[in-house]
């Protein structure tokens, strides 16, 4: 509403001029402390949400220089898992070519290894007696007897420890170059 219109409309009430200008004057110096109030409230409050924004972008920031360390992270466990998981396969490997497994790739996925426990002393299995049991007598030509491995048995020559002087290694060139040629053999 403007100055003149509440003028012409108090002079129709039939309010004195000299007192329309007095309140006329009152009522906008009200209304600019109003104004002023409403005006000092909202730069205020734009103050505080521009320092609020200033703050949320040096978190953003910081928090985006974060994610990139949290990606390096993420590569980092991922590399861990695939460690572990390689160097379990490994053991695994190794544990059925120790009992004589021929193919120990075909094998692995045919034991529950939940219910063994890995030994990293013996660098062997427990627990796995009978599922070892049971694959060696399903699949007898996939293994084979550790025990006679690289060992000289006392078939090939019934004499062969026996004291004499023609039936010892020194004399018999054969076992003498078998043993050069394999010093892990053990005689049994």
């Amino acid at each position: 509403m403007k100055r003149n219109d509440v003028r012409a409309k108090l002079n129709e009430a039939g309010v004195e001029a000299e007192k329309i200008d007095a309140l006329l004057n009152y009522l906008m110096d009200e209304n600019g402390k109003d104004i002023n109030n409403a005006k000092n409230i909202a730069e205020s409050d734009l103050a505080k949400a521009n320092a609020e924004l200033e703050t949320l972008k040096k978190t953003n920031t910081e928090l985006t220089t974060k994610v990139d360390g949290y990606k390096d992270y993420e590569e980092l466990k991922k590399f861990k898992a695939d460690s572990l998981a390689k160097a379990e396969k490994t053991q695994r490997t190794e544990y059925l070519k120790s009992i004589g497994c021929k193919h120990p790739d075909l094998f692995e996925g045919q034991i529950d290894w939940s219910k063994a426990s890995y030994d990293t002393e013996k660098k062997t299995y427990t627990g796995l007696d009978e599922a070892v049991k049971g694959l060696k007598s399903t699949y007898k030509d996939m293994f084979e007897d550790v025990n006679t491995g690289n060992q000289i048995s006392n078939q090939f020559n019934p004499n062969l420890g026996q004291t004499g002087n023609n039936n010892s290694f020194a004399d018999d060139p054969v076992m003498k170059a078998y043993l050069e040629k394999h010093p892990d053999a053990k005689i049994i």
